[in-house]
């Protein structure tokens, strides 16, 4: 199972409770709850996005709030049960102003289950070097799929013990912490991808989780 078919079922699917309040962080056009999950379990969803357009373009009825906000500057009411943060926080410029704004959303025991892809991973440190331009180019080039989209990446201390450091910090117990240490890059280039999956098999002889490509992670407010 790959790491996000992992973070939906294992996470979203298992361990978000009937009739919770959800705040799904970075969500916009494409929720990370389900519609049918939704119904089911009768959650109540708050999407908070930066981007106010986003927020408009998801499923209707999805949100039962749409908030447009930085989730950098945001002061919640400690009224929720549950954050959801799936490949958003590597796009924060200050990660650890998020983990703040998380504590402030959740209340006592609430969880916040995240999705981030690790600063370690070669293709994120190509992401840093790279101009944005040429990034989106090469992007829509090999994958035509993904033309128009993509949005600057910071992976501001994105990698597993910088975000258990940032936790603890912030006042959470890290419940689950899995690192993977696959993704989908390179696929498209035999020689790339040989390399790159023998370079990940060393990194990871060497340091373990810090080698990981991406992360999930379930972390419970005290």
């Amino acid at each position: 199972m790959d790491a996000r078919a992992y973070f939906q079922e294992h996470y979203i699917g298992r361990l978000i409770t009937p009739h919770s309040r959800i705040y799904d962080v970075g969500g916009g056009r494409f929720p990370s709850i389900p519609q049918s999950q939704k119904q089911l379990q009768d959650l109540y969803v708050v999407g908070l996005d930066l981007n106010l357009h986003e927020l408009e373009a998801a499923p209707p009825g999805i949100y039962d709030l749409a908030t447009a906000a930085d989730i950098t500057d945001f002061e919640g009411k400690a009224d929720a049960d549950f954050i959801v943060s799936e490949t958003v926080l590597e796009h924060v410029r200050d990660t650890s102003k998020a983990f703040h704004a998380f504590r402030t959303i959740l209340k006592p025991g609430g969880h916040a289950l995240i999705f981030v892809p690790c600063r370690n991973a070669i293709f994120a440190r190509m992401n840093l070097l790279l101009p944005e331009t040429w990034k989106r180019r090469l992007l829509s080039l090999i994958y035509p799929a993904t033309r128009g989209s993509g949005w600057p990446a910071y992976y501001n201390r994105c990698t597993p013990s910088d975000f258990r450091k940032l936790a603890e910090d912030n006042g959470f117990d890290v419940v689950e912490l899995k690192p993977f240490y696959f993704s989908a890059y390179f696929q498209f280039c035999f020689p790339l991808y040989f390399l790159w999956r023998l370079w990940v098999l060393l990194a990871r002889a060497v340091m373990p989780e810090q080698a990981a490509e991406t992360f999930c992670m379930c972390i419970r407010k005290r």
